[in-house]
């Protein structure tokens, strides 16, 4: 069982048996209906150190600040947090991926460059906000559709970090980041155009390789 008493500065504190030994968890400025909320947590922690916690547990050492949560850990009841910067986790998770393309890690590499440009690299990547998020977004100075792809990517890395524990919120999730064509990139190829253009190839394979999609409707190189 767990105890909880406050210091003549109005500090509570929590104290446990651990093996016979008298351990404290100094909680600070907490009242009292949060430090015997927290007794209770701490006493399932406590009972389930030979089974593993339930999801409920879990779930409240999620939510636990990091100052906190690193007493815990120094006191040997659950694992400490992972800390990474924003460079070294997203080299992290490049280095993974090792079943991309080489043109999508092109993509990952210039959009780690704006974060780490923006962010710093020696940022600790828990402390980037969604404010943070959208102002690295309202930062980038290339087309929208180049905008919708960084989002996307930046989403992707930190969904990861997400999944594992190094944050405990996507700061960029909120960010529009689907797909989008740029109609002002389209252009009609006339038959003018194409008779010009096949006039002046070199050979027969590249006439087919011209001529093909634009008569054929066939993609070029895929099909």
């Amino acid at each position: 069982m767990a105890s909880v008493s406050k210091d003549k500065k109005g500090n509570r504190k929590i104290q446990y048996l651990d093996d016979g030994r008298r351990r404290t968890i100094y909680l600070g400025k907490y009242n009292a209906r949060q430090a015997n909320a927290f007794k209770v947590k701490l006493e399932a922690l406590l009972a389930s150190r030979t089974t593993g916690p339930d999801e409920d547990v879990i779930q409240w050492l999620e939510s636990l600040p990091d100052d906190i949560h690193t007493k815990l850990a120094r006191l040997g009841l659950v694992k400490p947090r992972a800390s990474h910067t924003v460079e070294s986790y997203i080299d992290l998770y490049i280095a993974s991926r090792t079943d991309v393309k080489r043109s999508t890690l092109g993509s990952w590499y210039q959009t780690k460059r704006t974060l780490v440009d923006f962010f710093g690299g020696d940022r600790d990547i828990r402390s980037i906000t969604p404010e943070m998020a959208t102002r690295w977004r309202e930062s980038l100075t290339v087309g929208n559709v180049t905008v919708r792809k960084r989002s996307s990517i930046a989403k992707q890395i930190f969904r990861q970090a997400l999944a594992d524990s190094v944050v405990r919120e996507n700061p960029f999730s909120h960010l529009v980041s689907a797909s989008k064509a740029n109609k002002d990139r389209d252009f009609f190829v006339d038959a003018e155009l194409t008779t010009r253009v096949l006039d002046a190839l070199p050979n027969v394979q590249w006439r087919l390789i011209f001529g093909l999609p634009r008569y054929g409707g066939i993609r070029v190189p895929s099909e």
